[in-house]
């Protein structure tokens, strides 16, 4: 029996390093893609594989904590990177201090600053770069008070077709928020009146083949009183347990339940707890950045 020649021993210092690879490669090569619009977050739109024609999305946060800034976010990434035209049915912020929002968001500009006038004189030219690319951008904005979901589907309609004669076509729709569309019965709304909206929503994603997000104000987490260390669970909330019903996909934003909504301070951590309910039902948490001063979330560092 001849004995094995020593070109034959490798270390595992060589052998780890070029396995590593491998698996590196088989694990990209198992993972197609993100097809559909996606949210310039690459840990969300990694969970969720992209937003889809006829997907009914849920963004939901405790007032004045976020969903708005994200659904936002995710109507200027598409119209200005993918060239995506976008509607927003803006219920709860007038046309003008939503273009700020955007202006301050895509600038990375304090708002506060750009609504009291309050800045340095170089910060004006990239505030005026940033709304000359937004002014170019297929962003169309209705802030009519008092419309019901079938007014604003028609608006959605019409603009379609509008496009449609130009050769462009409707990508995305964002309604901000879905508790402000008017019920002339009710002031608030109760999980099942939600549920109605939003089956009354995903209609209109499935005639129009667009996605459509929208955002409410959810304060079951914060009033459950069921959230443990760990922080809240979809399960949780008899709302998104309604929602789940009808949504394709269920996003919180979860930041620190003890910070104040007006708070200005430096960018802080949050959780983005996402609930792809057409996929087994499972739950995912991701974590990212925000900056409240600008309103916009990036990639945890």
């Amino acid at each position: 029996m001849s004995l094995p020649v020593q070109n034959d021993i490798v270390s595992t210092n060589r052998l780890a390093a070029s396995t590593l690879r491998r698996i590196r490669c088989a694990h990209i090569a198992k993972l197609p893609p993100v097809k559909g619009m996606t949210s310039g977050l690459k840990d969300l739109d990694r969970v969720i594989r992209g937003f889809h024609p006829g997907d009914l999305v849920v963004l939901s946060s405790r007032p004045r904590l976020g969903s708005t800034a994200l659904a936002l976010q995710i109507a200027t990434h598409n119209a200005l990177r993918a060239r995506t035209p976008v509607l927003i049915f803006s219920m709860s912020v007038w046309k003008e201090p939503l273009m700020q929002r955007l202006i301050a968001a895509e600038s990375q500009s304090s708002l506060m600053g750009i609504r009291t006038g309050f800045f340095a004189p170089r910060i004006w030219l990239k505030l005026s770069k940033v709304a000359m690319k937004l002014s170019k951008a297929s962003i169309a904005v209705v802030d009519t008070p008092g419309l019901t979901v079938a007014d604003a589907a028609a608006i959605a309609q019409r603009h379609a077709a509008s496009l449609g004669m130009r050769n462009q076509r409707l990508g995305l729709i964002i309604v901000d928020d879905l508790d402000s569309l008017h019920d002339p019965k009710t002031s608030r709304y109760t999980a099942d009146q939600l549920l109605a909206l939003a089956t009354d929503w995903k209609k209109t994603a499935q005639n129009l083949k667009v996605p459509v997000i929208v955002t409410a104000r959810h304060t079951a987490f914060a009033d459950s009183g069921q959230v443990d260390q760990h922080g809240p669970s979809m399960n949780d909330s008899l709302q998104s347990a309604a929602l789940a019903r009808v949504a394709d996909v269920l996003i919180y934003v979860h930041r620190d339940p003890n910070r104040h909504p007006d708070s200005y301070e430096p960018e802080e951590n949050v959780e983005l707890i996402c609930k792809k309910t057409t996929r087994h039902g499972f739950e995912s948490r991701i974590e990212a950045t925000f900056d409240p001063n600008c309103a916009r979330f990036s990639n945890r560092r």
